[in-house]
């Protein structure tokens, strides 16, 4: 058997108790809400399905650490905004300590009510395995949809309000977090198969790295922190996508590349090594009497990046998220050369018929300049083990 077949599915797994719940379902009454603290405009008594009876209910599960969950702050904003004339009410619960999400917030602002929950009852009752993760409740309490913010439309509101039944698509992080349903409570657990999925993302946070659709070059350029561009490496780098989850303790979080590192070596039979390569490049810059528009991070820790058409978000990410993006596109080596040390939430928006439009749109979004030079670069060459070779032979 082909050495690369049989390391697929590797898995490493040290569990401590599955933790296992009931899963709620469509069409049930929704769990009870036991929620500790509420944090809204104006005093909110206990919240009980009672309570909220004759509303439909929005249930977000979140967490400041959680790019994705960041990502989707603006569009369930303008939900909130617009319906707030309507029978419906927006619940945003996470289950961290009151002193952090306050300073948050006061960062990034979040419409409806935020709900402490750090006993996390609410994440064992509604069975949240990954966020974000949303709740659709109708009107008389029964659950409606199971979902992620990125498919709760306008659409889906008005259907959800005015009592018909609603259609949310399954979202990529929930199945790549269902991916691998007995690891509740693992102390590490290492997943590599390849993927089925037609979508692709990436996440990751303390002690946590997740792929979905993620070539070998791109995993490696996670895994090594290097850009894909600068990677040496034969074609079948980009042949096939990946599903791939590396969970660690979060004492840690230190050995979680290198860790993931030694894993693809191993189970994709490949040799890696750095070395220096005189390369023609493109330089980004700040020009002189100019200041850069990127917004400082509001995240206490995860980070996250999505590219949809003509739309780039990226969530805790340093300068070299855009140098990445602009390689991408460009195809062409980008040095960073801003200076800017620090961690940024930004989107980049474009014209996809226009070549050159991720150009000036780094240069009228951002204040930044691309420029023709040439640079010794550290490059990473990949090559295929002398196993791997004869056993493709």
């Amino acid at each position: 058997m082909n050495t690369l077949r049989m390391f697929l599915c590797f898995i490493f797994l040290v569990a401590v108790g599955n933790g296992q719940t009931t899963v709620p379902k469509v069409g049930e009454y929704a769990p009870p809400l036991t929620l500790e603290t509420i944090l809204a405009l104006q005093p909110v008594d206990e919240v009980t399905w009672e309570k909220l009876r004759g509303k439909a209910v929005v249930l977000e599960f979140w967490a400041t650490w959680c790019g994705p969950c960041i990502e989707q702050i603006p569009h369930f904003n303008e939900l909130v905004t617009k319906y707030s004339d309507q029978p419906i009410q927006f619940i945003s619960i996470t289950d961290e300590d009151k002193e952090k999400v306050t300073k948050f917030l006061a960062a990034r602002p979040i419409a409806g009510w935020v709900a402490l929950n750090p006993s996390r009852s609410q994440f064992k009752a509604y069975d949240v395995v990954g966020i974000p993760h949303t709740i659709l409740v109708d009107r008389n309490g029964r659950i409606a949809g199971i979902t992620n913010p990125s498919h709760v439309t306008d659409s889906v509101l008005a259907d959800l309000v005015a009592g018909k039944p609603i259609n949310v698509a399954t979202p990529v992080l929930m199945s790549f977090s269902n991916m691998r349903q007995d690891s509740a409570g693992a102390l590490l657990d290492i997943l590599i198969r390849p993927s089925t999925s037609s979508n692709s993302g990436m996440s990751s946070g303390t002690g946590q790295f997740r792929a979905l659709g993620m070539t070998l070059r791109s995993a490696l350029a996670n895994a090594y922190r290097i850009d894909p561009s600068r990677i040496m490496a034969g074609p079948w780098a980009d042949e096939t996508r990946y599903d791939i989850q590396v969970t660690t303790p979060s004492a840690g979080q230190s050995y979680l590349f290198p860790l993931l590192q030694q894993t693809m070596e191993a189970v994709f039979q490949i040799k890696v090594r750095r070395e220096t390569q005189e390369r023609d490049v493109l330089i980004l810059t700040i020009p002189n009497g100019r200041t850069s528009a990127l917004r400082e991070t509001a995240s206490t820790g995860g980070s996250s990046l999505s590219s949809i058409a003509g739309k780039f978000s990226a969530i805790n990410q340093p300068i070299q998220a855009i140098t990445r993006f602009l390689e991408s596109k460009l195809q062409k080596i980008v040095i960073d050369e801003t200076e800017l040390a620090g961690k940024y939430d930004f989107i980049i928006q474009y014209d996809m018929s226009q070549p050159e439009a991720v150009v000036t749109a780094i240069r009228e979004q951002f204040g930044m300049e691309l420029t023709s030079a040439r640079r010794p670069i550290e490059v990473l060459v990949v090559e295929k083990s002398n196993v791997a070779r004869n056993a493709e032979r």
